[in-house]
């Protein structure tokens, strides 16, 4: 999973952190 992340953008960081979360709870 290749993520870049150029902008600092709240909603791209929750979505990071909602991502994590998700793979963490499967996992």
């Amino acid at each position: 999973m290749y993520m870049k992340i150029q902008y600092n953008s709240p909603v791209v960081l929750t979505y990071t952190l909602i991502c994590v979360t998700i793979t963490f709870i499967d996992w």
